[in-house]
């Protein structure tokens, strides 16, 4: 038997590491894959659940970022089970192509394949758009992060990939966590279990990721200074907030975090 196959690949000016976090961070997918993924949110396993047009469905990514590998299961409950194969291909420093192979699931009809594929053509086009206008990682010569900057990276990444046992595992025992009252958020937090509630009650309402530009090294104290987007559970309404993050770090673990961000503008898509 024959198997219907359709091969993507589209340039992006940027490196194959900055296109491979990208991709590889889920919680973009409704920015980019417009046609396909309404909302998405991690569950147990280190799979996905999406609202897309049809309905419930699952992500099951695996990933490798030493190979640039993106392979991924995409579960729906109407078109059947899509096994993709996906590679970042580094072009030069600065720019990559993404290559993206999707046979047809057996039940789904021909004609809904071809026309799903024609979509597919503007999703890229967007996850271009959005690789692009994201500021370009430097590639100078930095040096060394600080012990602290390195405690609080950790946590971030911790958070991109939704880990939490790695987030707690870099909290002291009387940590708090701070954000403005005005925010349904909001509040002081302390302790382990404190944070617990802090990440509930924000993910009860809001399906967040950051995209950080800046790290400020003072001593035990780093600013993080960047962005906050994704989309409002509740409704869908997308966002893009600036925000500035103040931690303070105690023998390697996180002690105080303070989150400043825009509230007028996160209210707002809230209220949308």
């Amino acid at each position: 038997m024959t198997t219907t196959t359709a091969t993507k690949t589209i340039q992006i000016a940027r490196s194959a590491a900055e296109c491979f976090d990208f991709i590889a961070d889920p919680a973009t997918m409704p920015r980019w894959a417009i046609h396909n993924v309404n909302a998405i949110r991690p569950i147990d396993g280190g799979r996905w659940q999406m609202d897309t047009p049809h309905g419930k469905a699952t992500l099951v990514p695996r990933y490798q970022p030493s190979t640039g590998t993106l392979d991924h299961e995409f579960i729906d409950a109407n078109e059947g089970v899509w096994r993709v194969s996906a590679r970042i291909v580094p072009v030069s420093a600065n720019e990559a192509v993404y290559m993206i192979t999707l046979p047809k699931p057996d039940q789904m009809p021909v004609d809904a394949f071809e026309a799903g594929m024609c979509l597919m053509d503007d999703e890229l086009a967007a996850l271009k758009r959005c690789i692009e206008s994201a500021p370009a990682k430097s590639t100078a010569v930095a040096r060394d992060p600080s012990a602290a900057v390195r405690v609080v990276e950790a946590l971030y990444e911790g958070f991109r990939r939704r880990d939490m046992a790695a987030i707690f595992g870099l909290l002291a025992d009387d940590v708090e966590f701070e954000q403005s009252q005005a925010l349904p958020w909001g509040g002081s937090y302390r302790g382990p279990e404190g944070v617990r509630q802090f990440f509930g009650q924000l993910g009860s309402r809001v399906n967040s990721t950051l995209a950080l530009e800046r790290f400020i090294d003072a001593g035990d104290h780093v600013a993080a200074i960047g962005w906050t987007e994704g989309t409002v559970n509740a409704t869908g309404a997308r966002y893009r907030v600036p925000v500035v993050h103040l931690w303070q770090v105690r023998d390697g673990r996180i002690a105080r975090a303070q989150f400043h961000i825009e509230n007028a503008t996160m209210l707002a898509a809230l209220a949308a």
